[in-house]
């Protein structure tokens, strides 16, 4: 029976691997499984539009999938705690407030819904289905050329926004917000991404059609339990050869300093904000591993970008290998993706959030009679790199090889070691007065 039970619990787990600590893989589902529901109505043709009339059934029409990236650029958006955030360009948003209760976990649920139901009974959906004035919410989330969604939330001074943030931009005024036809019932009459499938009516959408519609790469939850591979902190005995970089011309180190030539691809990939995230949840008991949450930090470093870090961080992702490697000055970070096409900010976000979610299966030895010391026997050598309690500096690359992408990030001061500490665990910030002239931000100690 208890076998039975935890596969019961496997298979209906979600996991949609987002390194967002502000929302929870419930939301998340919650979230997508409502709009799903909703679109579902488009190729049912459902009786639900104004007056009771139905749909006009809608054809080559899409499942949409959970985005990360658009998660990240609907927090950004709720952060602001104003119904004016601006848009992120080449996408459509949705936001809105309401009064916060104690349990925002209904108001959260419909917020989708209300969106979609206010426009259709207020205005209704016309035959051909054009967008026009009270449509406004309705056309970002029916569009028919969508196929990705990311939503976020935040309560400000007892008021909670919820937005959410589509990959395609709302129809014009006047344009068609999806195809008329009858539902697919076979994978042929999906055609605006290449290799799609027909799954109960709905599209599930293949790959950017060249000839068409181009998107980016999705992350698509999974409903097992997660699993990461872990890197090698040192370079193995055989490794495969330098293949050729591919010769781009870029502007590299932030603040305009550039620490390499033109002839790799760098960039300045993960915002500091994106940095401070994962050490602040960290230092305030946020991240949770295997065996429950990590403990506090009581004196964890808030850490800035190192343009010599990128440089060396280049030289080493320029070696096109397939591991990480060690170096003298630094402690590295590597990650490869099968692929030298993918799109910069995609493969920074990849890696970074393979790198964080390490913990996620594994532990750190944090008992009371423990000191949270390293072992490489831990697997989870890109994740301490990130939240070593040392480390001041970070500077990051990305490389396209012949065939791969590799991302590379290098920590300054060099500090990890096996029998060494990761960090100090007790209350917030309790040690800060370790670092002159620094005070507690976030859980971190800030100059």
């Amino acid at each position: 029976m208890r076998n039975l039970s935890t596969i019961k619990l496997q298979r209906f787990f979600v996991d949609f691997q987002c390194w967002n600590f502000k929302s929870t893989d419930t939301l998340r589902d919650q979230y997508l499984k409502s709009i799903n529901n909703l679109r579902k109505k488009i190729v049912e043709a459902a009786k639900e539009n104004k007056n009771g009339t139905a749909f006009p059934e809608g054809t080559n029409y899409y499942k949409l999938n959970w985005d990360c990236e658009l998660e990240l650029k609907a927090q950004e958006a709720v952060d602001q705690c104003k119904l004016d955030a601006t848009a992120p360009a080449e996408y459509s948003q949705l936001i809105k407030n309401v009064a916060s209760t104690c349990n925002p976990t209904k108001v959260l649920k419909n917020s989708i819904p209300d969106w979609w139901n206010n426009d259709v009974q207020k205005t209704g959906v016309d035959n051909p289905p054009l967008n026009k004035q009270g449509l406004e919410a309705f056309a970002k989330l029916a569009n028919g050329k969508a196929t990705k969604i990311g939503c976020a939330q935040k309560n400000c001074n007892e008021q909670l926004y919820v937005s959410c943030v589509v990959n395609e931009p709302a129809p014009a005024t006047g344009a068609a917000i999806y195809e008329v036809g009858t539902a697919c019932t076979a994978n042929d009459q999906c055609t605006t991404y290449l290799d799609s499938k027909c799954k109960n009516k709905v599209c599930v959408a293949g790959r950017p059609n060249p000839n068409g519609t181009t998107t980016t790469t999705t992350t698509t939850p999974t409903t097992t339990t997660l699993t990461t591979t872990t890197t090698p902190a040192a370079v193995p005995t055989t490794t495969a050869g330098p293949t050729t970089t591919t010769t781009v011309t870029t502007t590299i180190a932030p603040r305009g300093t550039t620490t390499t030539g033109t002839h790799l691809i760098s960039l300045f990939f993960i915002k500091r904000d994106d940095w401070e995230q994962y050490r602040s949840q960290l230092a305030q008991g946020f991240v949770k591993m295997r065996n429950g949450n990590a403990r506090q930090a009581s004196k964890m470093r808030r850490m800035t970008y190192d343009c010599p870090a990128e440089a060396s961080a280049h030289s080493s992702a320029a070696q096109c290998r397939n591991a990480a490697a060690s170096s003298a000055n630094y402690d590295e970070n590597f990650y490869a993706i099968n692929s030298n096409t993918i799109e910069h900010n995609t493969a920074a976000r990849e890696a970074a959030n393979t790198w964080g979610l390490e913990i996620s299966t594994r532990t750190m030895p944090q008992g009371d009679t423990e000191r949270n010391m390293y072992s490489s026997s831990l697997g989870i050598p890109n994740f301490a790199n990130m939240v070593w309690e040392t480390h001041s500096g970070v500077g990051c690359a990305i490389v396209r090889c012949s065939t791969r992408t590799n991302i590379v990030c290098h920590y300054s001061p060099k500090s990890m070691g096996d029998n060494r500490q990761i960090y100090k665990m007790g209350p917030t910030c309790r040690r800060c007065h370790d670092y002159p002239g620094t005070r507690c931000v976030d859980g971190l100690c800030t100059p």
